[in-house]
């Protein structure tokens, strides 16, 4: 069912990264940024999608992605400065649960402050080493590698294999991918059937339409576009998740204040592409406005310093 999330714009909060998390603690996690305080993930009941409450987390980036992972119970959210920051999902929720109700059934939990031990800060925060793309847009987990991929004029998509060692979180391998016209890419997930896993990316800018992009890797492991759908009167589109049947839902930066379902990846895998030459320009011109004002960053050098070692 869709989400109502009308509660973040109200406390003047801009959606970013949307995960849906099953097992022990069912829930919809959603970042958001605001320029003047610290970052937050607002927190949904995954069944009935009530709201539970938000996390006050230590930083002020855009936290334009999260993502999680089952089975060592971690869950990932972009940082600042190419950092990833890694909690512990379960005592995370258990803080949650265990928190105090400040208004209408809301609980805050704030991350950032390191003297509050009722929240079991230090328990709940992971170290970590994983240091890949300074501006990744957004990160998924699939298959136990984490995935990052930054906005541009052509998307860059590092997959980051890890290992965990005493609680500290090591990258182990880094692998350079860059999708066939992948750009300005705002929300990431994967989709497996019988035959083949696919790459599910979504991309908006500003008045731009939103679209969504597939891809299916080939033997040398290129992500190959097999499908692009644009959404018609659809902007702002950031976060995506994928279900088990190719539903893709998506959350909104604007006006829209709810998820929505915005196609199906088996759908789209038989259906025509429908391209816009305008708003593929439109999209040409964004990321490369992106691209000159992320110059000197670490994105793009060390994105190539790691292809060269691939080769």
């Amino acid at each position: 069912n869709p989400e109502d999330y009308s509660n973040i714009k109200k406390d003047e909060y801009i959606p970013q990264g949307y995960v849906i998390i099953s097992g022990t603690y069912p829930s919809i996690l959603i970042t958001a940024y605001s320029k003047d305080d610290n970052s937050r993930i607002y927190i949904y009941d995954k069944k009935e999608g009530n709201y539970l409450g938000y996390i006050s987390i230590n930083n002020t980036n855009h936290v334009g992605g999260i993502t999680y992972d089952p089975n060592n119970d971690i869950l990932f959210i972009t940082a600042s400065n190419g950092l990833i920051n890694t909690y512990d999902y379960s005592v995370l929720m258990q803080a949650l649960n265990n928190g105090i109700e400040i208004l209408d059934n809301e609980v805050v939990i704030n991350l950032a402050n390191k003297s509050d031990q009722s929240q079991n800060n230090d328990y709940v925060i992971l170290d970590n080493d994983i240091n890949v793309l300074q501006s990744a847009a957004t990160i998924c987990y699939y298959d136990n590698a984490l995935y990052s991929i930054d906005y541009g004029l052509n998307s860059i998509l590092v997959k980051t294999e890890y290992d965990i060692v005493d609680g500290h979180i090591i990258s182990t391998d880094n692998k350079v991918i860059i999708p066939d016209d992948a750009k300005c890419v705002q929300g990431m997930a994967f989709y497996k059937n019988k035959e083949n896993t696919y790459l599910v990316l979504s991309s908006s800018s500003g008045f731009l339409q939103s679209k969504i992009t597939i891809y299916e890797t080939n033997k040398d492991y290129e992500w190959e576009c097999v499908s692009q759908k644009i959404i018609k009167s659809s902007k702002r589109i950031e976060g995506i998740s994928v279900d088990k049947y190719g539903n893709i839902s998506t959350i909104y930066e604007g006006d829209i204040t709810k998820s929505k379902i915005v196609g199906n990846v088996e759908v789209m895998l038989h259906s025509k592409t429908n391209n816009n030459i305008i708003n593929d320009l439109g999209y040409d011109i964004s990321g490369f406005v992106w691209d000159v004002q992320n110059e000197n960053q670490l994105t793009l050098s060390k994105a190539k310093r790691l292809i060269k070692k691939q080769n």
